[in-house]
């Protein structure tokens, strides 16, 4: 189901986008967009209410959509994810690819800021498809297949059996959950608040909020930690012994592929 998802996203250009403030009051805007597979870049105004929101809670969620005349052949995309303001070379490699596709924006993608969104849940809806999950709004049938999502393999009795084997966590703002070059022995799912990945340098990699994750990279790889994760706001999370990971990696291969192509993504961006 991915190369749907990628065709559809390269096919548009107007997406809606979903932020919300610390305390939850919601947020959505039309933001023009470009897109590397199921990664999307977009650029919103340094004062404008998206850009407060991503700044206290970097995790949004997008619609892109079209209008048919008949319903029943409707489709769209949904994604979810956390949210990082770029610089550097990301930077860089987002207004080439906005110079890609918008040739009429000129000069203006050298100072604009630009943020990507790194989907953790992905949905296409197809109304044509004869497969999916439906549900049913106005008499019209809506037809939704889940592209990607964490766990989305295991079986409810499976997932019922991983719940009882986290451990609930909390960290301060400020405070470590992941040192770079210690040992990886335990994978987190965050909860609440807003973990930050950086590398040797400070460099910031990546946010991760609500239904984000962090530290499968040096379990999977089997090697140290390739980064440190701090806690940018007060954090709650749910983390996974390596045992326990191992697992669910090893009784499920469609899973253990998810991750590795999370994995594979993360240490291209380094």
């Amino acid at each position: 189901m991915a190369d749907p998802v990628q065709d559809y996203l390269d096919s548009h250009s107007l997406l809606t986008l979903a932020t919300a403030s610390k305390n939850g009051i919601p947020h959505a805007a039309p933001v023009i967009y470009v897109n590397d597979g199921t990664t999307v870049y977009f650029s919103i105004a340094p004062g404008s209410t998206s850009a407060a929101n991503l700044a206290e809670n970097p995790v949004a969620a997008i619609g892109v959509a079209d209008n048919p005349d008949d319903w029943n052949a409707a489709q769209g995309a949904q994604l979810a994810g956390n949210v990082t303001k770029l610089s550097g070379d990301d930077a860089k490699k987002a207004a080439g690819l906005f110079s890609q596709r918008f040739s009429n924006l000129g000069d203006a993608v050298d100072s604009a800021p630009f943020y990507r969104l790194q989907p953790h849940d992905v949905r296409y809806v197809d109304n044509k498809s004869s497969s999916g999950e439906k549900n049913e709004a106005l008499g019209q049938a809506w037809v939704t297949n889940v592209v990607h999502r964490v766990f989305r393999h295991l079986r409810p009795d499976e997932v019922d059996a991983l719940s009882s084997k986290f451990s609930k966590e909390s960290f301060k703002s400020g405070s470590t959950l992941i040192e770079q070059g210690s040992a990886g022995d335990r994978f987190f799912l965050i909860v609440d608040g807003v973990a930050r990945t950086t590398n040797a340098q400070g460099q910031e990699l990546s946010t991760s909020g609500p239904g984000g994750f962090v530290g499968e990279i040096a379990i999977l790889a089997d090697r140290p930690r390739t980064a440190t994760v701090t806690a940018a706001t007060d954090i709650n999370a749910l983390s996974l012994s390596k045992a326990d990971f191992e697992a669910v990696m090893d009784a499920s291969p469609d899973l253990r592929r998810d991750f590795d192509a999370v994995v594979a993504e993360r240490l291209a961006r380094g």
